[in-house]
Parts: structure tokens; C-alpha cells; sequence
């Protein structure tokens, strides 16, 4: 655990066994009783966090008491690491988040909707502060979505931080401003930008995007349970400014967002269809 450097790390992230001399009889079947505890909380029960799962292992071996179990070879077993890091059990994937990239001030209801693959993702924690005004915290629902009554009173930037089990963690900022406020994102110094006119809208609008750089540009369009009903662009795009047109008649009345994706930078709009 200590090889390597804080520049450069090369040691584990955690270690946990016996950490002193191991001799005498019934060793193996501690041992292989130990490793049943730790395998099983972690792919049977699904604990998540280190320090839990080495606990379950330790209890299995307390209630089991098998032959040549005392009270030294419970205390032998032991974690070096951080108890609450979580573990991943499959290759980390990564998951979408839509949200709202610009709010008002004022008080008003903050909806979240996370999905992989266009499936919901069940469970997700999802944070939102801002210094000392703002911090809330909740987990989606079975339908990828939570919802925040917040009441931001200046203007600013918003954290939105999102984790999941074998999932990559996700931040994005928020932009609190006044009525009017569009944002963009500087790329490089290059513009990346999206906007919807006329929004609110009726029958149909005008697509206004700019790429900083060649890239895959992917536009879609999602409604608010966060399920992507429409794609209006999934292609190579020379760097530019772009318009197209939507054709928005066989939308319902409601809210939907707007999500532009290149180089996995991302600008959600949020539009209302009367």
C-alpha cells in the first residue's frame, strides 16, 4: 500500500487479512470461512462500502466459531484502507444526466433524471450545492428521476454531483442567473453553444447550435421522466455554427429538454410546448 509516490502511486488501494503472525491448526478453515463472509456481503447482500463488507466477514466468523476460533484470531483480521471506499464489482459504465444547465432565482422544484442506455438508473445519489445556501442530497427513483425544492437567492454556480454503484461519478455546474440568461460553454476558447427559438414554442423552432472543434454532435430530445423521445442529430461536424429546423406539432403540451453532446461536453435547454 505504501510503494510508489503521491505523484506517482503504485500500491493497493486497501488490504485486509491478518496482520500479524498466522500459525496453528484450523487456520485454513478460518481463513476460507473469513473469505465466504467477504464474497457473499459483497455479490449476495451487494454492500457496497469496504469497511462494512470486511465487518460481515469477521461477523460470519464469530457466529460460525469454527475449530481453532478465540478471540486473538478475530482481532488478526483486519482492514488497512478506508472503510467507506466503495468498491466496483463490474467494469465502471457511463451514465447520462439530464438536468437543467441554467435556473433562475427564486423558489421552484429541481428535477434530476439519470439513465444508461436510455434505462433508467434506480438508486442514484444525486448532491446539489452551492457554499453555504444550497446542499441537497436524494436518491432517484425507479424511474431514474429525484426531485429538489430549492430556493436560490443569488446568482452564481450550482454544484450537481451524481454517483452510482459501478458507475463513473458525474459533476456538472448550474448557472443561477436572471430572467433572459442563456449560457455557453468555452471550449478551448472556442464557443459551444445551443439555443431554441421561439421557446416557449407551438408548431415549430429553430435549432441554433455552434461545434468548437470536428466532432460527434448528438442532439436529443427528452422528456421529463428523462426518456430520449426524439433525436434530432447524430453525426460528424466540422466546427461551426449550425441551424435546424424542428418540427415540434406532434409534441404534447409540456416540458422537455434539450440535450447537445460533443466531446462529451454537454448544454441541456429546457423548452415548453403550448
Amino acid at each position: 500500500m505504501r510503494a510508489g509516490t503521491v505523484s506517482e502511486p503504485k500500491g493497493a488501494v486497501g488490504f485486509f487479512g491478518t496482520t500479524n503472525s498466522t500459525s496453528g491448526t484450523g487456520i485454513g478453515i478460518l481463513r476460507g470461512t473469513v473469505v465466504t463472509g467477504f464474497f457473499q456481503s459483497v455479490f449476495i447482500e451487494q454492500t457496497n462500502k469496504l469497511g462494512d463488507i470486511c465487518r460481515r466477514a469477521k461477523f460470519l466468523v464469530d457466529s460460525i466459531r469454527p475449530a481453532g476460533y478465540n478471540s486473538t484470531r478475530y482481532r488478526e483480521w483486519n482492514l488497512l484502507g478506508d472503510p467507506e471506499l466503495n468498491i466496483w464489482t463490474a467494469v465502471p459504465k457511463q451514465m447520462t444526466v439530464i438536468y437543467d444547465s441554467v435556473i433562475l432565482t427564486g423558489s421552484q422544484i429541481y428535477n434530476v433524471h439519470v439513465h444508461y442506455q436510455s434505462n433508467p438508473v434506480a438508486n442514484a445519489l444525486v448532491c446539489l450545492m452551492k457554499g453555504t445556501t444550497i446542499y441537497e442530497y436524494g436518491y432517484t427513483n425507479s424511474a431514474g428521476t429525484v426531485s429538489f425544492s430549492i430556493n436560490p437567492q443569488a446568482l452564481g454556480i450550482m454544484s450537481l454531483t451524481v454517483s452510482a454503484r459501478n458507475f463513473h461519478p458525474v459533476e456538472k455546474t448550474v448557472t443561477i442567473g436572471n430572467a433572459g440568461i442563456e449560457q455557453s460553454i468555452d471550449i478551448q476558447n472556442k464557443l459551444f453553444d445551443l439555443k431554441v427559438y421561439p421557446n416557449p414554442l407551438k408548431s415549430f423552432a429553430t435549432i441554433r447550435f455552434s461545434v468548437p472543434v470536428e466532432a460527434r454532435v448528438l442532439i436529443q430530445l427528452y422528456d421529463v421522466s428523462g426518456r430520449a423521445i426524439h433525436t434530432l442529430a447524430d453525426e460528424n461536424k466540422m466546427s461551426g455554427n449550425y441551424n435546424l429546423n424542428f418540427d415540434a406539432k406532434k409534441l404534447l403540451p409540456g416540458v422537455y429538454m434539450m440535450c447537445l453532446r460533443v466531446n462529451r461536453q454537454e448544454l441541456i435547454r429546457k423548452i415548453i410546448k403550448r
